[in-house]
């Protein structure tokens, strides 16, 4: 380095140290809301930093709960350091140890239905003192609906989740802008239809609609 007047300064070193990383937990999904398949053993990986071990706390979603989510798109606020968490009591709680070093996220895997397929349905799980990444809303399905919609038509298609061959005769209850728990039953093709109010004549533009199937089979798709 020189000084003012170009003249080169003696060589200096200067050193520090960072503080260590916060501690956190996040969970390796694409969004706060999705689906498992009930086939299988529904596994949930995360991400720990500067954690020994990780809390988990499971709970069944009932069905205020779950159309609250669905509806804005995102889990409720938590309060302070906590996620939120329905008002009834966890089906389980756990914990998982985590080893690797220190201030970079390792990666660890829980199995939700503690090493057994969880019974098809609605679900919570979160990490208590984790507000940020540290919870997700999940439906276990065994059946696959797809929607697609149009100006003033909702088009739905159900699969059988594992082999996806067409789900017939299935009753559907669909809820939206101008359509509230309109029921219809898919054709052989897994097919189903339902009118709905074009965008110019609903308050809220954006259109969402979720479709649940009723009975012995579970699905849920959003719009």
């Amino acid at each position: 380095m020189l000084d003012r007047e170009g003249l080169p300064l003696d060589p200096i070193s200067i050193t520090f140290t960072t503080g260590a990383l916060e501690p956190s937990v996040s969970y390796a999904v694409p969004s706060q809301v999705g689906t498992y398949g009930a086939g299988v053993e529904q596994l949930l990986y995360f991400y720990a930093t500067n954690f020994a071990s990780v809390d988990f706390e499971l709970y069944a979603l009932d069905d205020a709960d779950l159309m609250r989510i669905l509806e804005q798109g995102s889990l409720p606020q938590g309060t302070g350091n906590e996620p939120w968490a329905p008002s009834g009591a966890p089906l389980r709680r756990w914990t998982e140890s985590v080893e690797g070093a220190r201030n970079v996220p390792v990666q660890g895997v829980t199995s939700l239905g503690d090493g057994a397929p969880l019974a098809a349905g609605h679900y919570y799980v979160r990490t208590p003192g984790t507000p940020y990444g540290g919870a997700l809303a999940f439906s276990v399905v065994d059946t696959a609906i797809t929607t697609k919609l149009s100006n003033d038509e909702l088009l739905i298609w159900a699969l059988d989740h594992d082999s996806g061959t067409p789900v017939g005769d299935l009753e559907l209850t669909v809820s939206g802008p101008g359509v509230q728990g309109v029921s219809v039953r898919t054709d052989a093709q897994g097919f189903a239809s339902v009118a709905v109010p074009r965008p110019r004549d609903v308050v809220d533009t954006w259109r969402m609609y979720v479709v649940r199937s009723d009975g012995t089979r579970t699905g849920l798709a959003r719009s």
